[in-house]
C-alpha cells in the first residue's frame, strides 16, 4: 500500500505553494506539457459525463458541488452555465488559489472529512480525480458525506483512478471499478454511465519500446518529450475510451441518487 508518510493536507498544500499560481500544476505536474494532455483528457471525459445528465430543466440555478476543487480549474465550467457553484477543498492554500482565479465564487474548507453544507442541498457533485488520492477508510467517510449532502434524484460525477492500488505510487489509492460502482451502491447511488480512459498512451509505448530496446537497463532520464506529450494531448481524449478496460487507468462514473426529489 501506499506509503503512510503521505498526509494529503500537507501535500496539497505544499504543492499549492509551490504552483506559482499555475491552476494545473497546483493540482497536477510541474511539467505544463503533461498538465496539458492530462487537462485535455479529463475535461473530454468529464464533458462526456455532463452530458448524460443534461436530463436537468436547464442548467442555470442548479446547485453544485465540486468536491476537492483544488485550485478551482473546475468553477469556471459552471459559472459560465449560471450554476450555483460552491467549491470544497481540505487546503486553504488551494482554496486561496480558487479564489484568486474566480473572485466571488463560493468556496469553504473541508474539515475531518465533514462537508460544509446542509444535508440534501446539492442537485449535482462532482469530483475530479479527488477521491483516490485518500487512503480507503477516508475514502468511505468522503463517499458518506457526498451522499449525505446530494438531493434525492440528484446526479454525481466521480473521475477517478480505476485498476488495481500500485504500491510504488504513494499518494493514489486505486479502486477496481466495480468497487467503485459498490462503494456508491451501497450509499443508495444508482450506476448511470462510465468510460474509461488513459492519459500518456502514446509515451507508455515509447517507454515500453525504449525498455525492450535497452533489455530493461535505465535509460538516464525518465522526462518525456514534448512533441509526444504534444500528440498525447490531441489523441488521448479519443485513444483512451478505445483501449480495453485493463489499460484504462481513469474512468468517469455517473451515478444517480435513488429516490424522489423534493419540490
Amino acid at each position: 500500500m501506499p506509503s503512510p508518510a503521505y498526509d494529503p493536507l500537507n501535500f496539497w498544500n505544499e504543492k499549492a505553494t509551490r504552483s506559482g499560481g499555475d491552476p494545473n500544476r497546483a493540482v497536477c505536474h510541474d511539467d505544463p506539457a503533461e498538465n496539458q494532455c492530462i487537462d485535455r483528457v479529463q475535461r473530454s471525459m468529464v464533458r462526456a459525463a455532463l452530458q448524460r445528465i443534461s436530463a436537468h430543466p436547464g442548467w442555470k440555478g442548479l446547485r453544485v458541488l465540486d468536491y476537492g476543487c483544488g485550485s478551482g480549474r473546475w468553477a469556471p465550467l459552471f459559472l459560465e452555465r449560471e450554476c450555483l457553484y460552491s467549491g470544497v477543498d481540505i487546503s486553504p492554500a488551494m482554496l486561496d488559489l480558487a479564489r484568486a482565479q474566480n473572485p466571488g465564487a463560493d468556496f469553504n474548507v473541508v474539515t475531518d472529512n465533514r462537508i460544509p453544507y446542509p444535508t440534501v442541498e446539492f442537485d449535482l457533485v462532482v469530483s475530479i480525480a479527488t477521491i483516490h488520492h485518500n487512503p480507503p477508510d477516508q475514502q468511505e467517510l468522503i463517499l458518506d458525506e457526498i451522499a449525505r449532502v446530494l438531493k434525492p434524484a440528484g446526479h454525481l460525477v466521480l473521475f477517478e483512478s480505476v485498476g488495481n492500488p500500485d504500491p510504488n505510487n504513494p499518494v493514489e489509492y486505486a479502486r477496481l471499478k466495480q468497487d467503485w460502482i459498490r462503494a456508491l451502491a451501497e450509499r443508495g447511488m444508482g450506476h448511470v454511465w462510465y468510460r474509461g480512459g488513459r492519459y500518456f498512451i502514446l509515451c507508455s509505448m515509447a517507454d515500453r519500446f525504449l525498455r525492450v530496446l535497452y533489455r530493461g537497463r535505465p535509460r538516464g532520464t525518465k522526462r518525456r518529450p514534448n512533441a509526444i506529450l504534444a500528440t498525447d494531448a490531441l489523441l488521448d481524449p479519443i485513444l483512451g475510451r478505445l483501449l480495453p478496460e485493463r489499460y484504462q487507468h481513469r474512468g468517469v462514473f455517473v451515478f444517480h441518487k435513488l429516490g424522489t426529489a423534493r419540490g
